[in-house]
């Protein structure tokens, strides 16, 4: 019944007619569209059929069995706005639109899996971090379309094929010495790209980038200017070596962790009053107590 609410346990046996029948699926769509379902729990991690809890729009709570690995299929829990977090057990894949359009904040990806499906995360607006571990090596298409509020990601040395459009409309994203030929579709916005060599570039970069910044080490930058066909899209688009720091004014001491040089030299420009200029300080010794 779609009226059916509150909580859900998947046992591990159900017993019908004294007829004991070990559960090992959950049917796809068998429980789509349950207006008032709030919670799941999985006594044994067994195999989700697609769709199995798709637009459920106060699910709130899904807990699987331990870490045991398992198979959720495509769709699973799309369009459950009100799953804030879920705790993935070691399954291998994470399938397509398994996540598109939930409430989701933060995601821990288990390093058992290998790959991120297309549109996995598609419109999950609410989604702010994402730790992608180094066992994924496919990212495909779309997968995190639209994570409007996603401030930051750093792809994996173990990345080997980015789809198109995989980070488009994201907020910033760190992209290690990978084959990223297209990383004319990583994003609209800040690019940090570790990488010693420039990435080779597809022949629709210069049309189709929508990245607004593009960060290089300096070693690269300079590599990046005199190129034949970075040096095209260099003079075009914002690309850089250094990263614009501003200072709270509320702040006495913050702490700089980057991955490129950051540029200190105008931070004491037109301090308000009251504001004590930058001052640098190295640590000579720690108290551990």
């Amino acid at each position: 019944s779609k009226s059916t609410g509150g909580s859900i346990v998947i046992p591990v046996r159900v017993t019908n007619s004294n007829v004991t029948y070990v559960v090992k699926w959950v049917a796809s769509n068998a429980f789509v569209g349950l207006q008032h379902l709030e919670s799941v729990k999985f006594q044994k991690n067994i195999e989700i059929a697609t769709g199995c809890f798709r637009d459920c729009p106060n699910l709130g709570r899904v807990e699987f069995h331990d870490d045991e690995g398992i198979n959720i299929g495509r769709g699973s829990f799309q369009d459950c706005p009100s799953l804030p977090h879920i705790k993935l057990p070691n399954i291998a894949t994470i399938s397509d639109n398994l996540f598109g359009g939930t409430g989701l904040s933060e995601v821990l990806i288990p390093n058992s899996v290998g790959s991120i499906g297309t549109l996995a995360f598609l419109n999950c607006t609410d989604l702010k971090y994402v730790l992608i571990p180094n066992s994924v090596t496919n990212i495909k298409e779309r997968a995190f379309w639209e994570c409007t509020n996603l401030e930051h990601v750093t792809l994996p040395s173990s990345l080997t094929a980015l789809g198109n459009r995989t980070f488009n409309r994201c907020s910033e994203l760190t992209v290690p010495n990978i084959n990223a030929n297209n990383i004319d579709y990583l994003a609209n916005s800040l690019v940090y790209y570790l990488g010693s060599e420039l990435p080779s570039v597809s022949s629709s970069f210069y049309t189709n980038s929508v990245m607004s910044r593009l960060y290089l080490k300096s070693s690269l930058y300079e590599k990046c200017k005199s190129s034949t066909d970075w040096g095209k899209w260099y003079s075009k688009y914002h690309v850089t070596d250094s990263i614009p720091v501003t200072i709270p004014p509320d702040r006495s001491y913050i702490t700089l962790c980057r991955d490129f040089d950051v540029d200190l030299r105008h931070v004491n420009d037109n301090l308000p009053s009251g504001v004590s200029p930058l001052k640098a300080y190295i640590v000579s010794g720690i108290d551990e107590n």
